[in-house]
């Protein structure tokens, strides 16, 4: 409020300068001496006018002009006489357009709840721009959203308010307030593809992390408004793994990394959910056993292109075998990918050594073709202990590239546990 204030005394000059301008015209002080000297002027001019028409010195179209030329400098003289008087009488009505102005805003601002609005925005403006967590836990939170639910019910279509109350809703884990203010907001902006995703993600957590039928319907308006929102993709890929369409799921996480931070949590957790959907892809086979070899070469990944071009060898070192249920993941990927697996097969560690072959039978994807592929490269994966998105990889071994030009289908690889001495 003393911002508005400081701004009308500020706009005093800008209004009193017309008048003050004015003031230094030059103005008659005895108004009736002047008007009567203008006269005789003017009757003088039309005598020696008259006789000059007379005596032949001047044609009658020349007399007519001169004539109208007195009259107009005589009307103008007379037009300068009121303008100068009605300023001057003007100047004493400025004391009251300045009350007016500073009533008639005073009036408008406190109609309008546009002091409460600042007080809000005082608030928000006290806080990191964007720390949407700062805001939410700071010492003056319960004030700001007592104000803004006020404000709310008084203007019901400002929309970021109502964004604002479903975040603050949402960090106080409190997902069916949440889902309401996002509601009422699309009420607004329907088309609004920043609230739908928002909406879409409160309501899978209000259901319970569910993909209920309202849950879904969201998800897909969401997709359908930005088909490149990581918070969409994201629940795309949660869909995707539930209905055990893990390429999909694999496919929509991967996308939804595209330019978040690495370290964020949720490009953690879509990480974690590649790695199981990327388990689950994997077909358990019935390998078959090599003969047992000792080799003093250090652990890692031998490529024999002697007989077999497409031949790749595993030896994996002295790993413990901690159960019978410990498992060893063989993925293809495409060159320089890591994520989307073309061919996935797994098997347990007590089985090893074995030996495994990739066919194009063997492509997840129903609609790739094998003669599209060109440069391929499989990996070896032990996950170590844990359960769910907490597993974590105990060892990755990845082979050379394979040319399918000059190395084509099928892929052959032995993996062998290298014996102590």
């Amino acid at each position: 409020m003393d911002s508005l204030y400081l701004l009308l005394l500020l706009s005093i000059p800008f209004i009193v300068f017309p008048w003050l301008a004015g003031r230094h015209t030059p103005e008659n002080i005895n108004n009736a001496e002047r008007e009567e000297t203008n006269n005789r002027l003017y009757e003088s001019q039309c005598r020696y006018f008259v006789n000059q028409f007379q005596i032949g010195a001047i044609s009658e179209s020349q007399f007519s002009g001169l004539i109208l030329d007195a009259r107009r400098i005589l009307l103008n003289q007379t037009e300068d006489i009121v303008v100068t008087n009605r300023h001057s009488n003007s100047l004493r009505i400025i004391p009251l357009v300045i009350v007016a102005l500073f009533t008639s805003v005073y009036l408008m601002y406190s109609y309008l709840g546009s002091e409460r609005d600042q007080r809000i925005f005082n608030i928000l403006s006290r806080y990191s721009i964007g720390d949407e967590t700062d805001i939410a836990y700071g010492d003056d939170i319960d004030v700001l959203v007592s104000l803004i639910e006020e404000r709310i019910k008084e203007r019901p279509k400002n929309i970021h308010y109502w964004m604002l109350l479903a975040k603050f809703a949402q960090r106080n884990l409190e997902y069916r307030d949440a889902v309401d203010y996002y509601a009422s907001a699309l009420a607004l902006d329907p088309n609004n593809s920043f609230i739908l995703a928002n909406y879409a993600e409160v309501l899978f957590l209000a259901d319970g992390s569910l993909l209920t039928d309202r849950v879904i319907e969201a998800i897909q308006a969401a997709f359908i408004s930005d088909p490149e929102s990581s918070r969409v993709l994201g629940l795309k890929g949660i869909e995707a793994f539930t209905e055990k369409r893990f390429l999909d799921a694999i496919r929509f996480w991967q996308q939804a990394k595209i330019g978040l931070d690495e370290n964020s949590e949720d490009v953690i957790a879509m990480q974690k959910g590649i790695e199981r959907a990327t388990r689950a892809l994997s077909v358990p086979v019935e390998s078959y056993s090599t003969e047992d070899s000792k080799d003093d070469a250090p652990f890692g990944v031998k490529e024999s292109q002697a007989n077999d071009a497409s031949a790749i060898d595993f030896r994996l070192g002295n790993i413990s075998v901690r159960s019978s249920s410990d498992t060893l993941f063989l993925l293809i990927f495409e060159a320089g990918a890591s994520d989307v697996p073309l061919m996935a097969k797994s098997m347990r560690l007590t089985s090893l050594p074995a030996y495994v072959e990739f066919s194009n039978l063997d492509l997840l994807d129903p609609s790739q073709l094998a003669s599209d592929l060109r440069h391929l490269e499989v990996v070896a994966r032990i996950y170590g202990q844990g359960r769910g998105s907490l597993v974590e990889k105990k060892l990755e071994l990845r082979s050379r590239s394979i040319d399918l030009i000059n190395e084509p289908l099928p892929i052959r690889v032995t993996i062998n546990l290298q014996s102590r001495d």
